[in-house]
């Protein structure tokens, strides 16, 4: 059988984001953080971002006024619409969402701020070749 996924367009998402007052000077604030060598306590100290080149070939964290750049993790994760009730059929919904790690750690997960990428639907959770095709 077919089963409709639903999603949402990530262009029309970022600039719902944007378009939020403050959202932006937070984003410039997260940025700014510098790289620590001691304690990583937030993403943007890591080495992996931290290291990450542009199209430029400069880092990635630093650009110039003008432009916004974005740094987003994945996720995915299922649940039983149904509950765990005795006697009750198996039931799985597949979200796929994203955090916006460009955002300050504490703004970064609450449910305004997650982009929902998508919801696979049941009744089954998908393996692992069939979720690639949504991803």
């Amino acid at each position: 059988p077919i089963c409709k996924y639903v999603h949402q367009d990530m262009k029309q998402w970022v600039a719902h984001l944007l378009s939020r007052p403050g959202v932006e000077t937070l984003i410039e604030l997260s940025r700014n953080v510098g790289h620590s060598t001691e304690e990583i306590g937030d993403i943007h100290n890591s080495h992996a971002i931290q290291s990450l080149s542009g199209p430029d070939g400069k880092p990635f964290l630093v650009s110039n006024s003008e432009e916004l750049w974005l740094i987003f993790s994945l996720c995915v994760d299922g649940f039983n619409a149904f509950g765990k009730r005795i006697g009750g059929g198996p039931g799985s919904v597949t979200g796929i969402y994203m955090a916006c790690l460009s955002l300050p750690i504490e703004e970064r997960f609450k449910p305004e701020n997650m982009y929902l990428v998508g919801v696979v639907p049941g009744p089954h959770k998908p393996s692992e070749d069939e979720i690639n095709h949504f991803l």
